[in-house]
């Protein structure tokens, strides 16, 4: 009987101690950062709205969001900051994948979860890793300037290889573009970002008088390119295709006049996903290692239908 009492007994404390730790654990602040990289370009502005209206939307949880302005050594800085302060979890989208290393180790010896956003680190530890698959991304658009030149044509691409997302992108379009061997990248240049794009574009396109295709990683990018073949009265010998399909370059789109075509991310989503993982992460529940964001070809003819 006295041993029943005891099981008893024990089994009730446990039972109000656990409820009570959850309780707490329910009511305790969920401090994260995040760290972007750019702020001057909408995708990123728009990954920071999504996490920012999906941390508001969450009870106790406080996002504190800054930005490098595409400096690794800035951002790296900023990650610091964020493992001084004892954040719960850092949200990483990396400014470059090589010089975020140190700061990723630091946040694994210091037991703080970093979650990869966009673009992956190429050293320590990320507890999950949000993003879109970006040799698909390539991929989808070099399939289409394949299938718009009909197999034969000259090209340039404009990549961005600080970053490996970027790299994908460029691999990807490679991967395809092999497959037919009529089709010739006349010329890889590495992009500028604004405001010295309109510069680089006037320069490339002064320098290369006749070629079909342009394709640039970002639509940040692919724009200015757009706007000097414009202004030269080249846009409808040239198209062109970004990716992001960002505002300005729907409208371009709309358009229809030479900026053909923008592989759509989905930034909202990957800035909501980032912070929900977190905070599943920060509670103790498991997530995936990698959740991909799908993308899709954003074209004139689908237009309507992918703003609806």
């Amino acid at each position: 009987m006295k041993k029943n009492l005891f099981i008893l007994l024990t089994a009730t404390l446990l039972f109000v101690f656990c409820f009570s730790f959850n309780a707490y654990s329910e009511e305790k602040k969920i401090a994260l950062g995040l760290a972007i990289p750019y702020i001057g370009q909408e995708f990123w502005a728009v990954v920071q709205k999504g996490a920012e209206e999906t941390a508001a939307k969450m009870p106790n949880v406080e996002l504190t969001v800054v930005q490098s302005h595409q400096s690794p050594t800035k951002q790296l800085s900023q990650i610091e900051a964020f493992i001084a302060a004892k954040v719960n979890a850092i949200l990483l989208p990396p400014a470059d994948p090589s010089a975020l290393v140190p700061a990723v180790e630091e946040a694994n010896k210091q037991g703080i979860p970093v979650i990869g956003v966009d673009t992956a680190v190429v050293g320590g530890k990320l507890t999950s890793f949000i993003a879109s698959n970006n040799i698909t991304v390539g991929e989808i658009a070099g399939k289409y300037i394949a299938d718009r030149l009909k197999g034969k044509g000259k090209i340039i691409v404009i990549g961005y290889p600080q970053h490996t997302a970027t790299r994908q992108r460029v691999e990807g379009l490679k991967n395809v573009l092999k497959n037919f061997p009529d089709i010739q990248i006349i010329a890889e240049e590495v992009g500028k970002l604004p405001p010295d794009t309109q510069a680089q574009a006037e320069n490339i396109l002064t320098a290369y008088k006749q070629f079909d295709a342009l394709f640039a990683v970002a639509d940040v990018l692919t724009l200015p390119f757009w706007k000097v073949a414009k202004d030269l009265g080249r846009n409808k010998e040239i198209f062109f295709v970004g990716v992001d399909a960002t505002g300005e370059a729907l409208a371009a789109i709309e358009e229809n006049s030479g900026y053909a075509a923008s592989v759509a991310q989905q930034p909202y989503q990957m800035g909501a996903l980032a912070v929900e993982t977190a905070v599943k992460v920060v509670k103790g529940e498991k997530v995936e290692s990698f959740t991909e964001v799908p993308v899709v070809l954003v074209t004139f003819d689908n237009l309507k239908d992918f703003k609806k």
